[in-house]
């Protein structure tokens, strides 16, 4: 019985001489911590292509940062019929609106002891671990740039949703332009009778 509470201690000593030295890697496995002493994202682990192995919390801040700052150049277009109006991502001031995945990618490698620490590490390392980035316009700044239009029977509403909500998404797929909405104006009994009469 006794045997069988040392396990865990049993298999961390031969990971331990196995692995020879100890260096940050197998800090990393057994504590959860970087190498100051802090929690880091285990190796493998990317969003949206940008590979976050190795980094705590505010340095894969800035890594998504950089990443969303390169967007800045990007140009969406927007057709209205024959014209088309143009502008960048970067005057419409995107931004990281899912912060919350870094808390699931510095937990991956938690576990109740060692030994589940240490698949859950393996796991990473065979397989990798990919979040995907939720990225969204300024709402204010697409209203002020649709509004600068002069459009005049755009439907500002689902424009400024359109724009704001779905660029990231369409920019991953290949797609930068999009088609403006505009009202439509059915034409009912009352209309017809004020029109004959």
């Amino acid at each position: 019985m006794k045997i069988m509470r040392l396990l865990p201690v049993i298999l961390l000593m031969i990971f331990l001489v196995s692995c020879g030295e100890p260096d940050n890697e197998v800090s990393e496995v057994v504590l959860g911590l970087g190498p100051e002493g802090e929690s880091v994202i285990p190796k493998g682990v990317t969003a949206d292509g940008v590979d976050l192995s190795g980094m705590t919390r505010e340095e894969a801040v800035n890594a998504i940062n950089a990443y969303i700052e390169s967007l800045g150049s990007e140009v969406i277009v927007l057709k209205d019929g024959d014209n088309t109006y143009t502008v960048t991502a970067g005057e419409l001031s995107p931004t990281w609106v899912n912060e919350y995945i870094l808390d699931d990618m510095l937990s991956l490698k938690n576990g109740d002891n060692v030994v589940d620490r240490y698949k859950a590490y393996r796991d990473l390392i065979n397989n990798g671990a990919s979040y995907e980035l939720y990225i969204a316009l300024d709402a204010g700044k697409v209203w002020d740039y649709m509004a600068s239009l002069g459009i005049d029977d755009l439907n500002y509403e689902d424009a400024v949703v359109m724009v704001q909500m779905r660029f990231y998404t369409e920019y991953k797929l290949g797609n930068n332009e999009f088609e403006l909405p505009h009202y439509v104006y059915e034409e009912t009994a009352d209309d017809t009778e004020s029109s004959d009469g």
